[in-house]
């Protein structure tokens, strides 16, 4: 047992160095949207081979030589490569199927061994008794042998059932990995050389915790970077950083030509779509804080988020903390009770620093508490920003139609007046500002008429038709707003 007990743990061990030994030293990785830019530095002495991964990008391959390091040649060969996270998968995989293989024909062997027992125990001629000293003798066997042959079927039934999940599990994972052709980088120098590459199959994507305190007036932006790569090679990497930079979506500047104008013929309609429109970007650049270093280059920034991370080849998610950034906010609740009865807290605050910020996903805590997740909009250093922060449980809103009355003109058209009141209580103990908005319909018939006839605090509609109210509120006060309009046509129908 002792020695079966060091078989097991010599086997974890080195297990454990197999899977150390797979991670690729990596001096600096840049994530970008969908790839990532690799720099390795490896000092050469005639030659050295490097494995690349199926993901690698081979025209982005540059070797550079430091002080005075002397590069005679590179080259780059396809090969058939398993490393790094897929080839641990791949070690994992055969020996839990072996287990799993060993489990099952002990099982069998445990099943025929009960078989033989049971017949046994019944065999004989059966136009004879059976003495009663043999029936002892059987049922003293069947009860002394059985009892521990039942356990061991059980255990290792249980013991099959878990290696055959871990089976299905390990596959599942060992196909989400690459497994093409990789690459064999041969480098002939002497010195140091700066080698670097860029591979698909790696990104990031931003992640914002907003804590607020609307009584203060505060606004803390916490900003994470969860990253991953699926490459099927573990990375080890010295320097880690993220780009706000895309240069998935291409680099080339569009061109414009003429613009023809045709006369209009009806035939079978065809849908275009505007190439801004075809990719909905999830990334956000982290705000600056004060123990993160930003690279603002003249088309992306480069934010530094940490050093020595090992970031597996599996596609295993990992969140790195980029850091906090602290603004001064005014805190306002929006309501348009005609599509819902509430009120939400909005912070509006004046994006400061130099760094933007992309749409990314948030989750706000309004005085410590969890109010629920968001998307960050698109925000330049200097423009306003918005973050919706949930409903105000405090502020009661209530919409009711009080009138809709209809009659004609003189000419004999159809005219029908709607009056609607909307009712706003601040049941908190502090006063709150509220933006109010409702609309008033827009005519696109020159037969159809509009006729706003009364609002009550009184503002004007834009140009939309929308009419926005500002209102301040006390603790405990009720306000009425009230909106009446008319619609004149021939046929009358509002939605």
């Amino acid at each position: 047992m002792k020695t079966i007990g060091r078989i097991a743990v010599l086997w974890v061990f080195v297990a454990a160095l197999t899977s150390v030994s797979h991670a690729e030293a990596i001096k600096r990785a840049v994530l970008y949207d969908s790839m990532a830019h690799l720099t390795f530095e490896k000092t050469i002495s005639g030659m050295l081979v490097l494995d690349g991964t199926p993901d690698m990008i081979v025209d982005s391959l540059t070797a550079t030589p430091v002080d005075t390091a002397m590069i005679r040649s590179v080259t780059v060969e396809p090969q058939r490569m398993v490393s790094g996270a897929a080839l641990d998968l791949k070690e994992r995989l055969t020996r839990r199927k072996a287990a799993l293989d060993l489990k099952s024909k002990t099982l069998t062997m445990v099943e025929k061994q009960v078989a033989v027992i049971y017949g046994a125990a019944l065999a004989g001629d059966k136009d004879q008794a059976f003495e009663a000293q043999h029936v002892a003798e059987a049922l003293n066997f069947i009860e002394g042998r059985i009892p521990g042959l039942n356990a061991q079927q059980v255990a290792l039934s249980q013991e099959i059932e878990k290696l055959e999940i871990e089976v299905k599990d390990l596959q599942s994972q060992l196909d989400r990995i690459s497994t093409r052709q990789g690459f064999r980088i041969v480098i002939e120098a002497e010195g140091v050389v700066e080698i670097s590459y860029v591979v698909r199959n790696a990104s990031w994507t931003p992640l914002y915790r907003v804590l607020s305190s609307p009584d203060a007036g505060e606004l803390i932006i916490d900003a994470s970077a969860r990253i991953h790569q699926t490459t099927g090679m573990d990375w080890e990497i010295e320097t880690l950083a993220v780009s706000t930079g895309r240069p998935s979506f291409g680099i080339q500047a569009p061109e414009i030509g003429p613009w023809y104008l045709e006369a209009f013929s009806r035939g079978p309609r065809t849908a275009f779509k505007s190439m801004e429109d075809t990719h909905v970007s999830t990334e956000a650049t982290p705000l600056q804080g004060a123990e993160v270093s930003v690279e603002v280059t003249s088309t992306s920034f480069v934010v530094g988020v940490a050093r020595g991370i090992l970031l597996p080849g599996d596609g295993t998610w990992r969140t790195i903390d980029l850091g906090r950034t602290a603004q001064q906010g005014v805190f306002t609740r929006i309501a348009i009770p005609k599509y819902r009865e509430s009120a939400f807290l909005r912070a509006e605050a004046t994006l400061s620093g130099s760094i933007p910020v992309l749409p990314g996903t948030y989750f706000a805590f309004v005085d410590g508490v969890f109010s629920g997740r968001g998307t960050l909009r698109n925000t330049q250093p200097g423009e306003k920003m918005e973050i919706d922060l949930g409903i105000d449980e405090g502020i009661g809103i209530e919409r009711t139609l009080k009138e809709r009355y209809r009659d004609k003109t003189l000419l004999g058209k159809n005219r029908v007046r709607y009056t609607y009141e909307m009712t706003v209580k601040n049941a908190r103990t502090s006063p709150v500002l509220l933006k109010l908005k409702d609309h008033i319909p827009l005519s696109r018939d020159q037969n159809i008429k509009v006729e706003l006839l009364g609002v009550t605090p009184r503002v004007e509609p834009d140009d939309d038709g929308i009419l926005a109210w500002n209102l301040q509120m006390d603790p405990g006060q009720i306000t009425r707003v009230t909106l009446s309009f008319s619609i004149t046509g021939e046929t009358v129908s509002v939605w």
